[in-house]
């Protein structure tokens, strides 16, 4: 009978939300399905499509007494970056990069409205944002580290870093958590995460770049110079075992984000 009919209704959203319930759902004739549309951190409805018109940036809609086949689709864009920092300014080399970064949740500001762009990044936290990255996984590894201490912002970061052998320490039980990280590090970290992920290609090719370098690095400075990730720095790169400013780790992750990640 047709009343007990069943009507598909197929929901689907782009990148940047969600619509809930997702899918096709089967609602009986006559019947009501109401749809919540919700924009991720950063985004916002740009615009719902039912049956292929679009009907605004509307945040919920409902479908009442269905009595056909349905679709409903949410549309999600990227709110404009608003710089909430009075260091940085859109005349700086690194302004597009702060935006990158802080928008993505991978960077945060220093207080007092300040990105800090000239000071050093410490190894812990390199560390810690590739490991948000890969969303905050906690593993059962027993560090071998003397000066990581158990319950801080860092610990589990490290922890899964050193598990995954993406970090190791200097020797003698240290990994130097509040050290700054120099900018050669900071290519081997993100070499050894591209690895683990399995985006990164460990052909090298018989080049040296111009720059000077701890010979462990060569590696880790070539595949850097390939993959784009010293482009667009403004500062110079000549001494790659330089403490890497925040302005750099920002440069290194916004191209590492947009050439390597997949």
């Amino acid at each position: 009978m047709l009343y007990n009919q069943q009507f598909e209704i197929t929901a689907s959203a782009s990148e940047g939300g969600v619509i809930s319930p997702a899918g096709v759902s089967k609602v009986r004739y006559s019947q009501n399905i109401t749809y919540t549309i919700t924009p991720a951190a950063g985004y916002e409805i740009q615009s719902v499509i039912v049956d292929g018109k679009d009907i605004g940036a509307v945040s919920e809609y409902t479908f009442q007494k269905v009595t056909k086949k349905h679709t409903i689709t949410a549309v999600f864009a990227k709110m404009p970056w608003v710089n909430p920092y009075t260091d940085v300014a859109p005349t700086d080399w690194f302004y597009e990069d702060v935006s990158f970064v802080t928008g993505a949740g991978l960077m945060n500001g220093v207080g007092d409205n300040r990105f800090a762009p000239e000071i050093s990044t410490d190894r812990a936290m390199i560390v810690t944002i590739l490991w948000r990255m890969e969303g905050c996984p906690v593993v059962n590894y027993a560090m071998d580290f003397t000066d990581v201490q158990e319950g801080q912002w860092y610990t589990e970061a490290i922890r899964w870093a050193a598990a995954t052998g993406i970090v190791n320490g200097y020797g003698n039980g240290l990994f130097g958590t509040a050290d700054p990280i120099t900018l050669e590090q900071a290519a081997a970290i993100l070499h050894r995460y591209a690895a683990y992920k399995g985006w990164a290609d460990d052909t090298t090719v018989p080049i040296l770049p111009a720059y000077t370098y701890s010979e462990w690095a060569e590696n880790d400075v070539i595949w850097a110079e390939l993959s784009g990730i010293f482009s667009g720095v403004g500062t110079e790169l000549d001494d790659l075992t330089a403490a890497a400013s925040r302005a750099e780790i920002a440069s290194f992750l916004r191209r590492f984000c947009e050439n390597i990640a997949k």
